[in-house]
């Protein structure tokens, strides 16, 4: 299987602008904290302070931009969000660099717990404190009418993965708004990749832009895994755009710039299915700058329960030293660390700001 993993970040949740979802937006404060480990510095895995947020998606809520911001341009911030008591992330916001803003999109199951994590990355050593606000919007996705421009038309060689390797289906787009549709089928299970399907289509762009890339199949969540993504065919790697399905579907957002791309499926299960699953892909031009923009209302929450020792709300350490997969994430070895129980149900249309301190940790 090709990466797919996205890289965790943090975010600043604030209220967003409508992108085929009714935005609703909340914000969470916090503080993230320098750790310091007499005699020599923890260095387990590579941020100082790590604090942990639970809240709860509404009845409607299947997807959320989120937003991090922190004043200065010295610390590097980052997010992730969990399904609660779990370490597999469904996304965040690990941009490399120390801009004040990380900004995400990303699918959520309704009516389910998650929890919001956020760390100072800072590997040589305990950085300064620093105080963040993070800003969720909850939102309402749906597809609503896509006209397919391309159609699969090559299921049995488009597979990468397969032997012998297939390869992408040529659509003839040149556009950064691409339908593309096609199915998840079955009759070609792998049984050493466990793979149902795996299916890629070129196109081309002229010219960069902010995109938004959304996947829907109607069924996929019986599946183990569906994973959506665009890889950079010139440079053989990904570009950071693409992600997991997740509910009844997925979203991911980033710059595409100009040049030639695939669109990859990679669908995953215990065995074959019975039948073929229908599925959408779109990219259409994004403007994150006016979506869940910073939220300065009253914080909703503020961090709490972090105590004397900055460790109350840590709950998953990260690895990026870890060889198989990188980062690792894994709870912490801690009894008495916990999710800071916000109260807070993401609401479409209502926005929700958390605010917190990245701290020194004795």
């Amino acid at each position: 299987m090709r990466s797919t993993r996205l890289l965790p970040a943090i975010i600043l949740f604030v209220a967003c602008g409508n992108n085929g979802a009714t935005p609703d937006a909340h914000i969470i404060v916090g503080d993230s904290s320098t750790t310091i480990d007499a005699p020599g510095l923890n260095l387990v895995d590579s941020y100082m302070d790590r604090d942990t947020f639970q809240f709860t998606t509404g009845a409607t809520t299947n997807q959320l931009s989120l937003r991090l911001n922190w004043p200065g341009n010295t610390a590097d911030m980052d997010y992730l969000v969990f399904p609660a008591n779990k370490t597999g992330d469904i996304g965040g916001g690990t941009a490399i660099g120390t801009m004040e803003d990380e900004f995400t999109t990303l699918a959520v199951k309704p009516s389910t717990p998650y929890w919001l994590w956020v760390g100072q990355y800072s590997p040589s050593g305990p950085p300064a404190a620093v105080a963040y606000d993070a800003t969720i919007c909850g939102e309402t996705y749906a597809a609503g009418t896509q006209t397919c421009q391309y159609t699969e038309m090559s299921d049995a060689t488009n597979d990468y993965n397969a032997t012998p390797a297939g390869t992408f289906e040529a659509t003839g787009l040149t556009s950064t708004a691409v339908v593309v549709c096609g199915t998840i089928n079955n009759g070609h299970f792998n049984t050493n990749a466990m793979s149902v399907d795996i299916d890629s289509y070129q196109f081309r762009t002229t010219a960069a832009a902010d995109v938004m890339m959304t996947f829907t199949a109607p069924g996929a969540a019986a599946l183990d895994a569906v994973y959506f993504f665009l890889w950079d065919i010139t440079a053989n790697q990904s570009v950071g755009i693409g992600g997991r399905f997740v509910g009844d579907h997925g979203v991911s957002i980033g710059n595409l710039p100009a040049g030639n791309y695939e669109i990859d499926i990679e669908a995953y299960a215990p065995a074959d299915i019975a039948a073929g699953l229908p599925y959408k892909v779109k990219i259409a031009v994004d403007t994150p700058a006016t979506r869940c923009t910073k939220s300065t209302m009253t914080a909703s929450y503020t961090e709490a329960n972090d105590g004397a020792d900055n460790k109350g709300n840590d709950m998953i350490q990260i690895d990026y030293n870890a060889m198989t997969p990188t980062p690792t994430n894994t709870l912490t070895t801690s009894t008495t660390d916990m999710a800071e129980p916000t109260g807070l149900t993401v609401a479409p249309a209502t926005t929700y700001r958390i605010t917190g301190n990245s701290a020194l940790i004795q």
